[in-house]
């Protein structure tokens, strides 16, 4: 069975466009096709008109504008990966799976009679998943009556597959419900810098609710990559034996089919970070250059952004082809 994979972006800020993420998007793009079927792409004109530029819309089985661009009571600065439930709620067939931008998935998925296939789930780390009340929603909004709320793992959304109508629409109500008119920032506290404090809402709604509406519903469910990713410690522990490994000792006992640069970006703003941002652009263009010589066109029309946008901004240009 083919499953149809979904990108979502929508710009909110300047900073929207990564070199990193957009390179990999292709790769991302390219390697769904090659395994498991049709990659449709949901953006807003104004980023269509930028991916056609850079011919990155080419790689794609079908472009959407529509859903993104229609009005909506959603607070955009701290919600912009409402992209996914939004384009989620339209979605009318399934199977879909939504794949982030900056992640690579190598292999086959096969659904047998699941509601939903993740990639990993995340353990309840209170720095990321704090007390539901530091969330401090709108005045009027009342968090589901769900046991499993505060108990059950995250799922981490970087990769998901649906396959019911029925999850899908419990989930997207009440995902939409709490991000709708909420620009209320987090309860600010000491042991938390405000960037994290700000991620709290986008977690809350994408990766503990969807967790817990799945177990609350008693959806049938499977995870790809048998570890749960625990935060605090950075660290994988194991689903079967509950011994914990870093990720490098991970691969060197795991096949991993997949790549998520996620868990890199908080280091390029560390010291010596500068570095490992440049290296990783270049394994990047390397790799894709390596699937046809026809991705070099993106690849240079990325570099002339990049150069344009420093030469706007006045800051030194970083890369060199």
């Amino acid at each position: 069975m083919e499953i149809t994979g979904i990108h979502t972006f929508k710009s909110v800020s300047a900073e929207s466009y990564s070199e990193h993420v957009l390179l990999l998007q292709c790769i991302s793009a390219i390697e769904w096709k090659k395994n498991n079927g049709p990659i449709h792409l949901y953006t807003s004109e104004k980023d269509r008109i930028f991916l056609e530029a850079l011919e990155i819309t080419e790689l794609y089985d079908h472009v959407n504008t529509s859903i993104l661009d229609e009005p909506d009571e959603i607070y955009w600065p701290h919600f912009g990966a409402a992209c996914k439930m939004k384009v989620l709620n339209s979605i009318q067939e399934f199977p879909v799976a939504f794949i982030d931008n900056d992640l690579i998935y190598r292999d086959k998925i096969s659904i047998e009679d699941e509601s939903i296939i993740y990639l990993h789930d995340e353990s309840l780390f209170w720095k990321n998943y704090p007390p539901l009340n530091f969330l401090n929603p709108r005045e009027d909004y009342q968090f589901p009556d769900l046991k499993s709320l505060d108990t059950a793992n995250p799922i981490n959304v970087g990769l998901f597959v649906i396959n019911d109508k029925n999850l899908k629409e419990e989930y997207c109500k009440l995902a939409l419900d709490f991000m709708n008119k909420n620009p209320n920032m987090p309860k600010m506290v000491d042991w938390a810098p405000e960037s994290l404090i700000k991620f709290w809402k986008p977690l809350f709604v994408e990766q503990r609710l969807l967790g817990a509406v799945i177990e609350n519903g008693s959806y049938k469910f499977r995870q790809l990559f048998p570890y749960t990713y625990v935060g605090d410690i950075l660290k994988w522990r194991c689903k079967v034996t509950e011994k914990e490994y870093l990720t490098e000792e991970l691969s060197k006992i795991e096949k991993i089919t997949w790549f998520h640069l996620w868990g890199e970006k908080a280091n390029y703003s560390k010291p010596g970070g500068e570095y490992l941002k440049i290296k990783k652009f270049y394994e990047i263009v390397n790799a894709l250059s390596s699937y046809s010589p026809n991705y070099r066109t993106i690849i240079q029309n990325i570099y002339s952004f990049l150069l344009e946008r420093s030469i706007e901004l006045e800051q030194p240009f970083e890369y060199k082809l």
